[in-house]
């Protein structure tokens, strides 16, 4: 197990160097998941180099945006109006289908977990699960979200599935009461101030620059985007709530390392 978890702390390192984070079209296949495929990922997540100097020097600018943002005051229940909003505008775009038993259940022990006060009054944690042809999850103000194809994927073997969604679920928790998809309502707020204060574009584009490394700017909008860091916090935390609801660490960084075999096999095709 010490050799799991310091492959752990560089899994989603390779996922990052390869150019991409967890959610694809597919997801891969975790029933193709053996011992060795386990030993032959580890060993190569721990030989992945070290960030660039530059790439170093990105994120430690881009914290500058984040130290802004999270001054930006933002109360739980504001944050989840803005979330509930969001949710209806997801329901409304998007079909949704119902939650299976089985994730539900995983779902209610790994939010049975959640420290008291990483559940605000405001918040009602719920799943939801989407149908769409990409395999992904992502979170949001006590929402999370699921599509489809990516539940059937990692329940795809009964045993090790629960494990398995059991860290993916985890893992936008973590998203959510560590605070980053706060910033994604703190931006809007931002935003708005922009509206209010008429701000020159000169103006918008220079603050927008400060934030660059942790979001995307479009006409319409700036959208999140979790950086490395964030990611890395969702995943730790995501292994520890795991820990204490009861589910196998082991097989629960398996979703790692699908996603990073899977990557790398694109990349030599």
């Amino acid at each position: 197990m010490k050799h799991s978890l310091l492959v752990f702390t560089v899994l989603p390192a390779l996922l990052f160097n390869a150019g991409t984070t967890y959610g694809a079209e597919n997801a891969p296949d975790f029933s193709a998941i053996t011992p060795e495929f386990r030993k032959q990922t580890d060993l190569r997540a721990l030989d992945v180099p070290d960030d660039p100097p530059r790439e170093r020097r990105k994120t430690a600018y881009g914290s500058v945006g984040i130290w802004r943002l999270a001054r930006t005051p933002l109360p739980a229940d504001e944050e989840f109006k803005r979330a509930q909003t969001e949710h209806a505008k997801i329901i409304h775009d998007m079909r949704a289908v119902p939650t299976t038993e089985t994730a539900a259940r995983i779902f209610g022990k790994l939010i049975g977990e959640l420290p008291r006060r990483m559940k605000p009054e405001p918040f009602r944690f719920t799943l939801t699960v989407i149908d769409s042809t990409e395999s992904k999850a992502w979170s949001g103000g006590g929402f999370v979200y699921i599509t489809r194809p990516y539940l059937e994927a990692l329940l795809s073997e009964k045993k090790a599935g629960r494990h398995r969604l059991a860290f993916v679920l985890a893992h936008e928790l973590g998203h959510i009461c560590r605070g980053h998809n706060r910033r994604r309502y703190q931006l809007d707020l931002v935003e708005e101030e922009f509206q209010r204060r008429k701000l020159k574009e000169a103006e918008r584009r220079r603050i927008r620059k400060l934030l660059r490394a942790t979001v995307q700017s479009t006409a319409e909008k700036v959208i999140l985007l979790h950086d490395r860091e964030e990611e890395y916090q969702a995943d730790l935390f995501a292994l520890h709530l795991c820990r204490n609801a009861g589910f196998d660490k082991e097989i629960a960084l398996d979703v790692l390392r699908g996603w990073a075999g899977s990557r790398m096999v694109r990349l030599r095709n």
